[in-house]
This record gives structure tokens, sequence and C-alpha cells, in this order.
């Protein structure tokens, strides 16, 4: 557990706030009264230059001797980031930089085209690319397809590309840039010829740029960068919707996709309310919306009726791209199994010509010696006869009887070899046996694509509400400093019914430490359409503060100034200008 700051620590950022407080009011004597009354006397710019001391202080105080365990909690969460394929640290400081690049020069909302530059150039999406260009077999997009979408987007005046000929940049970032503005400008690019990797291309780098601007879009709102803020939710929902613009043509589009959709297209009315404050207090805001688009109870039941059959649709679909995709894997498997079962065979044929060629060598071997027996017994019979053609038909001996049975037997043999040899060698042209392999199909659930976007409650609008403080002093550069933009105060995400005719919210938010009128802007904003947003304005006063003591001092001099019978009146009117220095309500 962190124990906070120490004693030692404490007391010497007490120490350096009263050193603080001493070099902008000048006192000497720093007792608690006359600490009191030095900053009850202290001007606006001072009251400013002390919060600023306090907040750095406060900062040291709580983060001294921390900076190894911030950059290790950092290092850690980049690399997981990183693991996981999700934008890193360098990231968001290379968006921020582009973004304060422009603020830089202007006061106005970001436009698109820095936006889709930033987006293009943006690490993340360069180390995608070059991954991508890396892989020897992954189809790519050709140079010729990415010079027509070039002349394309040149002839339609996109952004970016506006002005032909188009700025030179480095090929990765172009081609980023290519793909990010074909998906915003495809529904006017139906003529321009494309492959389906060129598509599947841009879909992909489409997705990473939403992250990406998921990442500047919660940077921006902790910077409290307004325009920057709005910029990203107009492009959100550009890319959401496919448009490029925010023109009338778009808007038509639009509306025409919500309807499609059995939705009613947006129609808002925005009211708001601010409290006058003194600076640094807490001032609320509070945002009522009518909803002129509401469903009725009709419209509600026609809706999830069209839900529930595109529902049915899209299990259906579903279903039968299941059912296509285990159709594929059975066949897939069906002829390996029938190729490995056809080299099988073919091994098992080859073995069975090798046996039975050396099967036949082995009955030709015993062949050739039951002939070479067989002439033997020839020759002996032979010889048996020359004997007893001799002996002139003498009694055959008994040598000679020996020597007949003898070569009967052998003849035998002979005759039983040559038979067994014929024998196998019919066997062996006989044809083999192979035993039927059958296939295992391996079957995994299909994930559906886009199931979490499908379960989410579909029967409400998303919305942001931001409320911007305008600047008292202009939105034109100060004479010797930085560009003085407008701040973005508060903001709230809200989720509403269909059928909800209206919805309201408080903001509570600190005013400024100048005393003045300020005018609040307050935006309601959709990342998911294009065209339906709404605003309203609403003045907001910052009263000066006067001392007790002082009121007093300036009545008690009244009062004495005066002649006694009119007293009345004028304690009255000076209460009345004491009563309109307070804020409403106090």
């Amino acid at each position: 557990l962190d124990p906070g700051p120490t004693l030692d620590g404490m007391q010497a950022a007490d120490d350096r706030f009263m050193q603080a407080l001493q070099k902008v009011t000048g006192i000497t004597d720093l007792s608690e009264e006359s600490v009191r009354q030095a900053i009850s006397e202290m001007t606006v710019e001072q009251r400013q230059a002390l919060a600023a001391e306090a907040a750095e202080l406060k900062k040291n105080m709580f983060e001294h001797g921390k900076e190894e365990e911030r950059q290790l909690y950092f290092s850690t969460l980049n690399n997981e980031a990183d693991r996981s394929g999700m934008p890193v640290g360098k990231d968001g400081e290379f968006l921020a930089k582009k973004m304060s690049s422009f603020m830089d020069k202007s006061t106005e909302q970001t436009p698109l085209p820095v936006l889709l530059e930033a987006l293009a150039a943006a690490p993340y999406l360069v180390k995608d690319a070059l991954a991508e260009a890396q892989q020897v077999d992954a189809p790519k997009v050709g140079a010729e397809e990415l010079e027509r979408m070039e002349a394309a987007l040149e002839a339609l005046g996109a952004d970016c590309f506006a002005a032909p000929p188009s700025p030179k940049r480095p090929p990765i970032v172009r081609r980023n840039l290519l793909l990010l503005s074909l998906h915003l400008n495809r529904k006017r690019m139906v003529e321009v010829e494309l492959t389906e990797v060129a598509l599947k291309a841009s879909s992909h780098v489409v997705a990473l740029a939403k992250r990406l601007l998921d990442m500047l879009f919660a940077y921006a709102m902790q910077r409290a960068w307004i325009k920057v803020v709005l910029a990203v939710t107009e492009l959100q929902a550009l890319i959401a919707n496919g448009l490029w613009a925010f023109d009338d043509e778009c808007k038509q589009r639009n509306k025409a996709q919500v309807a499609f959709y059995g939705l009613k297209p947006p129609k808002l009315s925005v009211r708001a309310k601010v409290n006058d404050a003194f600076p640094g207090e807490t001032a609320t805001l509070e945002v009522s919306v009518a909803r002129a688009h509401v469903h009725s109870a009709d419209d509600m039941v026609a809706y999830k009726k069209m839900r529930a059959a595109e529902e049915a649709e899209v299990a259906k679909e579903a279903e039968a791209a299941e059912a296509v995709a285990v159709t594929k894997t059975a066949e897939e498997a069906e002829a390996a199994t029938e190729a490995e079962a056809t080299e099988a065979a073919a091994e098992a044929t080859e073995a069975a010509g090798m046996k039975e060629a050396a099967e036949v060598a082995e009955a030709v071997e015993v062949t050739e010696a039951a002939v070479a027996v067989a002439e033997e017994v020839t020759e002996a019979a032979e010889a048996a006869e020359a004997a007893a053609e001799v002996a002139e038909a003498v009694e055959v001996t008994e040598a000679a009887v020996a020597v007949a049975a003898e070569a009967a037997e052998a003849a035998e043999a002979a005759e039983a070899a040559v038979a067994n040899a014929e024998q196998q060698q019919q066997q062996q042209q006989q044809p083999t046996a192979t035993a039927e392999v059958s296939p295992n199909l391996p079957r995994s659930p299909d994930e559906t694509v886009g199931a979490a976007e499908a379960a989410a409650d579909a029967d409400c609008e998303g919305w942001w509400v931001f409320a911007e403080c305008v600047n008292s002093r202009g939105a034109a550069p100060l004479p010797n400093g930085p560009t003085a933009h407008n701040s973005l105060i508060a903001q709230q995400a809200v989720s509403v019914p269909l059928d909800g005719p209206s919805f309201a919210l408080r903001l509570d938010f600190p005013a400024p430490v100048g005393h003045g009128d300020y005018m609040i802007h307050v935006h309601v904003r959709s990342c998911g359409m294009v065209g339906v947003d709404a605003r309203a304005k609403v003045p907001f006063t910052v009263r000066a503060k006067v001392h007790k003591a002082k009121r007093a001092e300036r009545a008690a001099k009244l009062a004495a100034a005066v002649e006694p019978t009119a007293m009345p009146e004028l304690l009255c009117a000076e209460k009345g200008g004491v009563q309109a220095v307070e804020p409403a309500g106090a």
C-alpha cells in the first residue's frame, strides 16, 4: 500500500508554499491572521499564480521518489498492449503531437484531413503495414491498384487528395491513407474496379484506425481539448457509416440508412441553464434534451418485429454458413483420406510386387533344383535299364531295387516342389484386399463476427454530452503567449431508450478563476450517425468576490457622508449592490 507523503515531506511542502505566498503577496509577517488577510486581499492574477504553485507542490509531494515505479508501470502496460495487438504509449504521444502542432496555429476544430494524415502515419499502422509487407506469401494491394484509387480520389476532390498532385508521402503512409479514404468514399467510387484484396486491406486498416481514434478521444478529454474531441466524434460517425463529409448528400444517405434499419432519424432540442458562481467554486450545468423522434408503442412493436425477423435471418445465414463450413471440412477430410488411402494402396501394391518377385525367384530356384533331381533320376534309370539289358534279363538285384526306389521318391519330391511353386505363384497373382478408412471430421463451433454487438441493447440510442467553455479573451492568439483555446469542462455518456421522450442530466464543473462573462456551448454528439448533432448556448458569469471587511468599511463611509434622512434609501441601495455580486441561490 502507498503510505503517502511523509511528515518531513509535508513540512517541506508547507515551507515552500509559505515562500510562494510571500513571493506573490510580498508579506513578511507569517502569523495566521496575516496570512488569512493576505489571501483574502489577493488579486485574481495572484490567486492563479498561487494555485499553480500549490498544484505543483501537491504533485511533487505525492510523486516524489516514484518515478521508477511509474516508468515500470507504463512499461508493463505498453508491453501488454503490444502483445495484444493494441496501440501503445508512443502512438498516443505521436497523435498528441500532431494535434498540438495544429492547435499552436489555430483555434478552429481539428480538420478531417489533419486527423486522417495523423492516423495514416501513426506508428501503430506503419508497424502493421511493414509486418504485412515482410510476409512473402501474403496477398498485397498492387501499385497499379493504389494508383487507380488515388486518381479516383483526386477526381472526387476527397480530403487529403483535393488538390492534385497529392503531396509526396512515404509509401507506407500513402498506402494507409488511400485505404482509409477508400472506406470513406467507397459509396461514390462504384465505377472503380477494386480487388477483394484491396477491400479486405481497407477493412483491416479501418479497424486499426478505430482503436487509435478511441485512444485519441480519451487523451483529448483528459487534456480538455474540446475541438479535438468534437473532431474525433465526427470522424467516428463517418467511419461507422462509410461516408465522407457532413454535407447534405451524406446526411440524406445517413437518414435513409437509419430508416432502413427501422429507426427514426434523430431530431433533438437542447436546453441548458447554469447558475453564476465565484472563481474556483463548483458550478452546476443542467441540460435537458427533447427527442422529437420518440418511438410510439406501435413503432416499438413494429421495430421489435423487424429486429426479430432480422435476427432470425442472421441466425439462418449463420446456420447456412456453418453447414457450408462443415461440408467443406468434410470434403477436405474426405479428399485427404482418399489421398492417404491411394498412397497406402500404392505402397501395398509395390510391397506385394516386391514380395511376389522374391517368391517367384524362389519358386524358380526350387523348380531348377527339382529338374536337376529329375535329371539325375533319369540318368539313374537309364543306367539301371542298361544294366538290366546287359544282364540279359537277370533278375534285379537288391541294389537295383534300392536305386529304383530312391529314384521314385526323388521324382515324387520333384513333382511336389513344382506343385508347391505353382500354388504360391497363383496366390501371389490374386488381388490384395485393402481396409476402408473412415474419415474423422473435425467440427468447431462457428464464432459469429459481431456477436458482442448483436448482444448489446439495440433498443437504446447512445449520445455524448460535452460542455465547452468559450474563452472570455476570445479566440485570437495572445500578444506574447500561446493561443487561447476553449476548454472541455464536463462530459457525460448517455444511453436513452427509443421510446423515451427526453433525458436530462446535471454536470458539475469548477468555475474559472478569472471573473467575467463566459459562454458555455452544450454539444450533444453521436459517434454512430451523421448530421444529427445538436447544440445550445448558455451565458455564464463568474462574479468577483468582495471581502466582507471592505463591504463593511464602504458601508460605514457611506453612512458617515450622507444625511440621516437619506440613510435608509442609500443603505437599501448598498444592500442591493451587495446581493448583485453574490451567486444566484446563495
